[in-house]
């Protein structure tokens, strides 16, 4: 008697429920929604309200514009070329260097800090974007300066991008309009250009697109802005390096560095020359007594206050040339008679000096290193001294100060005495 088998069933397995049904569908499509809607609009409005930028700053896009050359006021003023890393910038005869470091230079039209001042600054290659990028914002923003700027400034929706945006604005202090344009008819420099805060002037940043040279053009104005047409009218005569492998420019020595040192002395009419001259030396070979004749036209012009910060910087290179030295501390002598005047009354039976000083300028002193010299019959004897160390000496303010000499060193058989300042600090 054979087996009975069992007829096969199919196992049937229990389906989602209708509510079930709706709860997944509901989940998959908040997915998307979420991700590029909600998200989004939380991330905007987190940004707008929670860290106070407008609106229309932060969802604005760059505007192009043309570097065109347009009619200006002043009329044309002749400039001076000036090469740093293989840019030229031209720079107005009328502005004098106020600062000079290895790849940057700041010009000024006057003697006042707030005066319209053209800063420069060129490099092989361009550092980061300084924001913070931590955690999986990190995994999104472009190491890439130029490619970072074209993520973030055009965005208006993505979360990540704003982020990137809302940094940038805080962190660089962004607080209008930007615009953008090329130095190139092939448009191998791209440049984003910001306006400063306060709208008084404008910043551009200028990038190789294919290459890695970078480059800086400011020029700002607290009293008079600088408008977006000067801004263009200056900024379009800069030359970038060649893209196409070409040699680059390199400046052609017209004088000795004795020759522009004389030059410098013979008056205004031949300080465009020294200026060109010395600067485009500095930058090609690297020398820091290029900056001696940019010393003495910035002494000749008046600017004491930024001839003493070139003394500080740049003298020190020169303590083993006894010729450059000696011009050195000639500059700083006249320089710092036009800033403070000092009066030294020696109380000799009483073994201490008094000094008078009074800031001949209009910012202020912080500290002033006095070197007094009594001559006694065996010679001179001398010691140093420090007044203003821990106070400021504001602008027309005099004041008497007395002064003991050090413990060892008595004054009382002095027959003479004399003083030379041998630094001094000038506050921002």
């Amino acid at each position: 008697m054979g087996k009975k088998t069992k007829d096969w069933k199919p196992v049937t397995e229990e389906g989602f429920t209708p509510l079930q049904k709706v709860a997944i569908i509901a989940i998959l499509a908040f997915i998307p929604f979420f991700i590029f809607i909600l998200l989004p609009m939380l991330t905007r409005n987190h940004l707008i309200t929670k860290m106070n930028i407008p609106e229309d700053l932060l969802l604005g896009e760059p505007e192009l514009i043309h570097l065109v050359k347009t009619k200006s006021e002043e009329g044309e003023i002749p400039a001076i070329r000036v090469t740093i890393h293989g840019t030229t910038f031209a720079i107005p005869r009328n502005y004098t260097p106020v600062s000079i470091d290895g790849y940057t230079a700041s010009f000024r039209v006057t003697r006042r800090r707030a005066g319209r001042t053209i800063s420069v600054a060129a490099l092989e290659k361009a550092n980061p974007i300084p924001v913070r990028a931590t955690g999986l914002l990190s995994w999104f923003i472009p190491e890439n300066p130029l490619d970072f700027l074209d993520y973030s400034l055009w965005a208006n929706w993505h979360p990540v991008r704003l982020i990137c945006k809302a940094q940038l604005i805080l962190s660089q202090g962004i607080s209008g309009k930007v615009f953008y344009t090329y130095w190139d008819l092939t448009q191998a420099h791209k440049g984003y250009i910001f306006s400063f805060s306060g709208n008084s002037g404008y910043l551009g940043r200028v990038y190789g697109v294919k290459t890695p040279e970078y480059f800086e053009f400011a020029m700002n104005d607290e009293v008079r802005p600088v408008t977006l047409r000067e801004w263009v009218n200056c900024a379009l005569k800069i030359r970038p390096p060649f893209v196409t492998g070409e040699e680059k420019d390199q400046p052609k020595v017209r004088l000795s560095l004795a020759d522009t040192i004389k030059k410098a002395n013979l008056g205004e009419a031949f300080q465009a020359e020294v200026l060109e001259t010395a600067l485009n030396q500095f930058y090609a070979t690297g020398q820091p007594s290029w900056i001696l004749p940019v010393a003495i036209v910035d002494e000749n012009r008046g600017f004491w206050r930024e001839m003493i910060g070139l003394y500080r910087k740049y003298a020190p290179f020169s303590k083993d040339i006894s010729d450059q030295m000696a011009i050195w501390n000639d500059l700083l002598d006249r320089s710092i008679k036009n800033v403070i005047a000092i009066d030294i009354d020696p109380h000799l039976q009483q073994n201490k000096i008094m000094i008078y000083c009074k800031n001949k300028s209009d910012f202020a002193i912080r500290k002033v290193v006095i070197r007094i010299i009594f001559a006694f019959p065996e010679g001179d004897r001398s010691f140093l001294t420090t007044i203003f160390d821990h106070e400021t000496l504001y602008g027309g303010i005099e004041k008497n100060l007395d002064i003991n000499p050090p413990s060892d060193f008595s004054v009382r058989a002095a027959q003479g005495i004399s003083y030379r300042v041998e630094d001094i600090e000038i506050s921002d």
